[in-house]
């Protein structure tokens, strides 16, 4: 009887030290992945904390400094025949967001001659990190009108690759911005936060043609709702529902220019730790001058998601 109970007692043991091992292993691994969770989520903070005071710290707004290596991962050059067009921004894999004047010179030229280039610093040498993909078609957003001169509403496309991007660090998406900054709650003028970029290649101005060979990037504050409609008061058609104007300063000779179509502009969040999609550059009054209209990001949202979720290309 004695040795039964002990035999049974040994049974009862054995199973709850299975059980202890088996929740735990589950239990170190949850831990486990929950520190590469917190630590990924710490080192992107402190990327964002980096920029966010390397952009507020900018006191030459609206000049072109060159960017970091890998600042602007989400920033594509848009190619006919290998000579830069436009700047475009990387919205999931297959899709690369951009001004809908560029797509009208590019389609034609799709699957042939025109290409997306993502993960390069550099127009005129290839990097490491440089990835290639053939546009094998764009789509133009439904509602484009032109407006005035060279305004149009709701200018923004989607070019379609042929072949997904390979993601990481140096080559990944950026987050859609739901709201306008001068609407939203995350931006507050006079904080770091309160800053909008500017990202791409253009040239430097009517006297200097040429395109910049480094990527440039271009700092603004947020613009308050009174400063854009004074900004813009003569555009015919400016629509502040849809677009934005940003002005920069005319007393340091740049603003956007050639080659600067389609370049996306971002703001860091505080609030999730992410560099987000505002807008889209759209109108360019004059090389060099100032201000530009770019298309509120805003207003795109439903049909970005719509064209991102519904037609993704056949790998």
């Amino acid at each position: 009887m004695h040795t039964f109970a002990s035999f049974v007692f040994i049974l009862i043991s054995a199973h709850f030290l299975v059980e202890f091992v088996q929740h735990g292993v589950a239990a170190v691994a949850v831990n486990f992945t929950a520190n590469a969770e917190t630590g990924a989520m710490m080192r992107r903070k402190k990327r964002m904390t980096g920029l966010l005071m390397s952009w507020h710290a900018q006191t030459a707004i609206g000049a072109p400094l060159t960017a970091y290596n890998n600042e602007f991962p989400f920033v594509v050059s848009i190619r006919v025949r290998r000579t830069h067009l436009c700047g475009g921004a990387i919205v999931s894999a297959f899709h690369v967001l951009t001004s809908s004047v560029c797509c009208m010179d590019v389609e034609p030229l799709a699957e042939t001659a025109a290409t997306v280039v993502a993960g390069s610093h550099r127009l005129l040498e290839s990097d490491e990190n440089e990835q290639s993909r053939k546009i094998a078609s764009v789509s133009i957003h439904p509602r484009q009108l032109k407006v005035s001169g060279a305004l149009y509403a709701y200018d923004a496309c989607i070019a379609k690759l042929g072949k997904g991007l390979r993601l990481d660090e140096t080559v990944s998406p950026v987050p859609l911005q739901p709201a306008l900054p001068y609407m939203g709650t995350r931006f507050m003028p006079g904080t770091a936060a309160a800053s909008l970029v500017c990202a791409g290649w253009g040239s430097f101005g009517p006297t200097h043609a040429v395109l910049s060979n480094y990527l440039q990037r271009m700092v603004f504050r947020v613009p308050q709702y009174e400063q854009q409609l004074i900004a813009c008061r003569d555009i015919q058609g400016f629509d502040l529902e849809t677009m934005m104007c940003i002005s920069g300063s005319p007393l340091l000779g740049k603003h956007m220019c050639r080659g600067d179509m389609g370049n996306p502009l971002v703001a860091a969040s505080s609030a999730t730790g992410n560099v987000e999609l505002v807008g889209i550059a759209s109108s360019i009054l004059g090389c060099g001058r100032t201000p530009t209209v770019f298309v509120s990001v805003n207003a795109l949202a439903d049909w970005i998601q719509s064209e991102i979720s519904n037609k993704l290309p056949v790998k």
